[in-house]
């Protein structure tokens, strides 16, 4: 992975979810569990011809909007995040052997850019009134074309994560 940057970086106090009195909220590390965090990733092939291998550009935005929905054991956030962190991400001539190439981009490019996404919310809100959050650990297998087509063809999906955050994932490709 080279060239990361952040195209989106906002993160800000969800004025509708702090008390009317002004004070600090009770929760000071608030964890996310139960909250919606919406996920999107594209992926395109990139016009560098600079170096071995096949170059993609990856792009994934993660949004915390507090919208409400119709589950009943749903939490909000003290923060509404829109955060979007890009890359070019190159597989190396013979990693075809460990797998579709896409995939292994998009799985494992995809985990790079959460983490460094993950460190930027727990900065900046390290300083904020409500004090710190950390975007939970996740992997993003779910993300990988082979197992959707697996599972449309009726095998079994493999076993899912007990609950904890609700991530809701996109992926587009632009290839």
């Amino acid at each position: 992975m080279s060239q990361i940057s952040f195209r989106r970086v906002s993160v800000e106090l969800d004025a509708a979810r702090i008390p009317e009195d002004g004070s600090r909220p009770t929760d000071v590390s608030f964890d996310l569990d139960r909250v919606n965090i919406a996920t999107h990733v594209s992926f395109s092939l990139a016009d560098e011809s600079e170096g071995p291998g096949t170059a993609f550009f990856l792009a994934l935005r993660v949004v915390i909007d507090n919208q409400a929905t119709d589950e009943s054991d749903l939490r909000f956030s003290p923060y509404l995040v829109d955060i979007e962190a890009g890359a070019v991400v190159r597989a190396l001539p013979g990693a075809e052997v460990l797998g579709d190439i896409q995939d292994i981009i998009v799985v494992n490019g995809t985990s790079l850019l959460w983490s460094a996404i993950r460190e930027q919310v727990c900065t900046l809100t390290a300083r904020m009134p409500a004090g710190q959050i950390m975007l939970p650990t996740v992997n993003f297998h779910d993300l990988r074309q082979q197992k959707r087509g697996e599972e449309a063809q009726g095998k079994a999906p493999a076993a899912k994560p007990k609950p904890g955050p609700r991530r809701k994932a996109t992926r587009t490709a632009d290839t």
